[in-house]
């Protein structure tokens, strides 16, 4: 079972892969991570976009559309949202969780 704590952990390596991945290719990115996190109701949110992600560009008119979770932050929540990260990762980021 994972925690808390290691589920932060999978999103700060997703994290650090989406500035990566800007600082390759600063107008179009590719495995663009963004997170939310709604503490009145204790919510947690996931956005991947596997294709890329672009500020310049009208995502739903290029037709790019994220991967996306959002659950609870309760036991099972964490490790769908764990598991969901970390199966969206890339390889040589599953790496750094070893």
């Amino acid at each position: 079972m994972k925690t808390l704590t290691e589920l932060f952990n999978i999103q700060a390596i997703a994290t650090q892969e989406s500035i990566d991945n800007r600082n390759i290719t600063p107008d179009h990115t590719f495995n663009t991570w963004f997170f939310d996190y709604s503490g009145h109701v204790n919510k947690m949110d996931a956005k991947m976009y596997p294709i890329g992600w672009s500020k310049t560009a009208d995502d739903k008119e290029a037709g790019i559309k994220p991967i996306e979770m959002s659950v609870y932050v309760e036991e099972s929540g964490i490790q769908l949202m764990y598991w969901f990260i970390y199966n969206n990762l890339t390889e040589s980021s599953k790496a750094k969780l070893s």
